[in-house]
């Protein structure tokens, strides 16, 4: 059972509502031990939302509840997604692009870096599942999660062509956002 509820929601509760749409059922147990948030704090982000769906006395799972959040994709159910861009070099870019541009400007300024040197700023430790970037033939493995096409590509110095990760939540880009800060990047959320 989903309901569509037009208010905007916190960040907590846009975790909440990732895992939620990823793992429908779960208990406030399992929503608290994968997302790392204490017990409370799934309690009251679930009671805010205000969908519980009882199973057994005392009990409860909890399913996806539509929320409008951010701009939501023409017929599409985002399941609490922050599809809110970023402004970048006068433009807005949703997350996966925002990645992509640094990255891009960051090769463009550094022309010397090569894999192991991007590796090094962009750690695959920021994404873990998929890394920030992936050489070309490895992104082809997985090539929905990554910019592919030929004009995303980028080139570095030796030829080698790398390809930036598009899998970006608004919980899981952070890490990326605090290395593109230190590294004097500007951006910000677009209004």
């Amino acid at each position: 059972m989903s309901t569509l509820v037009k208010r905007t929601i916190s960040e907590k509760q846009g975790v909440v509502m990732d895992f939620l749409g990823k793992n429908p059922g779960s208990t406030v147990e399992i929503i608290s031990t994968k997302t790392g948030m204490s017990k409370t704090v799934v309690r009251d982000t679930l009671k805010t939302l205000g969908n519980k769906v009882g199973k057994a006395p005392g009990t409860f799972a909890y399913s996806a509840i539509e929320i409008q959040k951010g701009t939501k994709a023409k017929g599409k159910r985002n399941f609490g997604r922050n599809f809110k861009p970023f402004h970048f070099n006068g433009k807005d870019l949703h997350k996966g692009k925002l990645v992509h541009a640094i990255v891009n400007e960051f090769v463009s300024t550094h022309q010397d870096a090569d894999l192991t040197e991007l590796k090094k700023v962009f750690s695959d430790e920021l994404l873990p599942v998929y890394g920030i970037i992936a050489p070309q033939k490895v992104a082809a493995k997985k090539a929905k999660r990554y910019f592919m096409k030929k004009d995303q590509l980028i080139s570095l110095k030796d030829g080698t062509k790398v390809a930036v990760c598009s899998q970006f939540s608004t919980s899981n880009i952070q890490p990326f956002l605090k290395i593109a800060r230190n590294l004097g990047f500007k951006f910000r959320a677009a209004h």
